[in-house]
């Protein structure tokens, strides 16, 4: 969950949750192992953003998804909803999956890992602008090609600045 979601109910056609459903706006990180006959993966998340949460990042074997949703900061000072980079670098994450910002955006976070926005689907309001989708995640990709923006929206919203000065009619 993110911060739009904190204290209210997961909402699912009936009320139905599927068992595959995980909360992670708990306190400390959750980390759910997901193996299998390829590879082993750890998704892991959190919506903490005190100092104790970066010492405690999960450390796993394979492959290790981290998931948070704030603004990100290349400061090393932890406050509300601030995502700081330079803690999480070292911290054995191979991809850092960010929500907040809705507009896609990606990079290094460390020589391992990369993190990113996904951004959203489709635009929903003149704040959305430019190419909205889902990403691509290669597990097995070197860090520089593990991130593929997989564009899907059905229409783009622009914002488009018009000099008005000296109309005074439509």
């Amino acid at each position: 969950c993110g911060n739009h979601d904190r204290d209210v109910p997961p909402l699912f056609p009936d009320d139905c949750i599927p068992p595959n459903w995980v909360d992670l706006s708990g306190r400390g990180w959750t980390s759910i192992p997901l193996a299998n006959e390829y590879m082993s993966v750890t998704l892991s998340g959190t919506s903490d953003f005190d100092a104790a949460v970066y010492e405690s990042v999960p450390r796993v074997d394979g492959v290790h998804i981290a998931m948070m949703h704030g603004q990100i900061t290349q400061a090393t000072t932890v406050g509300a909803d601030l995502v700081s980079l330079p803690r999480l670098a070292g911290k054995g994450i191979d991809y850092l999956a960010l929500g907040h910002e809705h507009s896609y955006r990606a990079e290094r976070l460390d020589a391992r890992g990369v993190w990113c926005y996904s951004g959203c689907p489709e635009g929903r309001g003149f704040d959305e602008c430019g190419e909205k989708g889902y990403i691509l995640l290669d597990t097995e990709a070197d860090v520089e090609a593990r991130v593929t923006f997989c564009p899907v929206a059905k229409r783009t919203l622009h914002e488009i600045a018009l000099d008005v000065t000296g109309c005074d009619t439509l």
